[in-house]
């Protein structure tokens, strides 16, 4: 899995499912906090659609940490206030930048239920998909009527 959909997956799930994984890390890991959970204001920026400019579209709070695993380094960010969350996911961060057995192991195994997430996640979406477009009205066909009438 490429770290990218990785990091989308593990921001989507709440902060509980990734104390799950992140307990055992603690537990029989080295954590150093380098930068202890906090929050920050980060300039959120944006494209326009019609000019495909960029642009600043003001300051945003996220919560951010970082913390070293067993001499890893790792970050995470989080928009809004979730300490926990931005703690959680900066030890996963480390735990996939590891190159031990251990930890190699471990991030398998939250690897293979990450893929399983993601397939329940595109299930959940396609069936919220079919039930929006159920209820879609058709101007095409509602510019038919009205030349009928």
């Amino acid at each position: 899995m490429d770290a990218s959909l990785r990091t989308k997956l593990l921001s989507g799930l709440p902060a509980e499912q990734l104390k799950e994984w992140t307990e055992p890390l603690e537990r029989n890991g080295q954590v150093q906090m380098m930068k202890a959970p906090g929050l920050s204001l980060v300039m959120m920026r944006a494209v326009a659609p019609v000019t495909s400019e960029t642009f600043n579209v003001g300051e945003v709070l996220i919560s951010e940490c970082t913390v070293s695993l067993n001499g890893r380094l790792g970050y995470g960010a989080v928009l809004g206030r979730d300490l926990e969350k931005a703690r959680a996911l900066a030890l996963m961060d480390a735990l996939f930048h590891s190159d031990d057995s251990v930890s190699r192991k471990w991030a398998g195994e939250v690897e293979d239920q990450l893929r399983e997430y993601a397939r329940e996640r595109e299930r959940r979406e396609k069936r919220e998909f079919r039930l929006i477009t159920g209820t879609l009205a058709g101007f095409s066909s509602l510019d038919a009527l009205e030349e009928e009438v």
